[in-house]
């Protein structure tokens, strides 16, 4: 079991180390990152074991589109209808393509496979009968998602890795989660493998305008 890591007194990390997910807690929650088919459970037994209802959760966050960060995202659509999924128009528009639905099942059964032998995971989850990725909030730089009780998490775009990605930062405790906007950390060798699958230039000034922001806390998914 993977027990939920409190970050701040308002956010937590869920899901595994190498494919986590965050839960942003004010009068009302949200879920950021789309995580993968497989840790959707260990989501689920986390939040429990937080004792946050789920019926208060009312947003996923997208930070972006790649197979590995959307892979929970039609099994919460599943279990909690009212979920809505936040993400950028471009996000949105990449999701609508019915051609990334052979690519994501490679993956996320490539994922579930690696975990059950890590001995993460029971079993490699059965497919769904449908796999629904619809965004349903468009968001752009300088948005806000208000949660209440002061926890506002304001919107950056942060392309580079991918041109649909994005980031968000909350003010209050100084939180900022960018996804893969600044590469992958190898905490063997304590280095980020960079990753600007899109644009290197775009890569660079997303790592600037993110920097400047001071945060206290970075959380990379």
């Amino acid at each position: 079991m993977h027990d939920p890591v409190r970050l701040t007194s308002h956010l937590y990390q869920l899901g595994t180390y190498q494919f986590p997910a965050y839960l942003s807690i004010g009068e009302i929650g949200m879920l950021i990152e789309g995580g993968t088919g497989p840790t959707t459970q260990i989501i689920v037994e986390q939040i429990k074991k937080l004792g946050f209802p789920v019926e208060k959760i009312q947003y996923i966050a997208l930070t972006h589109t790649h197979a590995d960060h959307i892979g929970s995202i039609p099994r919460f659509k599943n279990m909690w209808p009212w979920i809505k999924i936040i993400g950028s128009v471009k996000g949105a528009e990449i999701l609508k393509n019915n051609g990334i639905l052979k690519e994501f099942l490679w993956i996320d059964k490539n994922i579930a496979e690696l975990m059950k032998k890590r001995n993460e995971i029971d079993k490699v989850p059965e497919p769904l009968q449908e796999y629904d990725f619809t965004v349903n909030i468009i968001v752009k730089e300088g948005d806000k998602i208000e949660l209440g009780d002061g926890i506002v998490w304001h919107v950056y775009e942060a392309p580079g890795h991918s041109p649909c990605h994005l980031a968000y930062y909350e003010e209050k405790e100084g939180s900022l989660i960018i996804g893969d906007a600044t590469g992958f950390y190898v905490p063997e060798k304590d280095v980020f493998w960079p990753n600007y699958f899109d644009s290197l230039n775009a890569y660079l000034d997303s790592i600037k305008k993110l920097s400047e922001l001071k945060a206290n806390i970075g959380a990379l998914s």
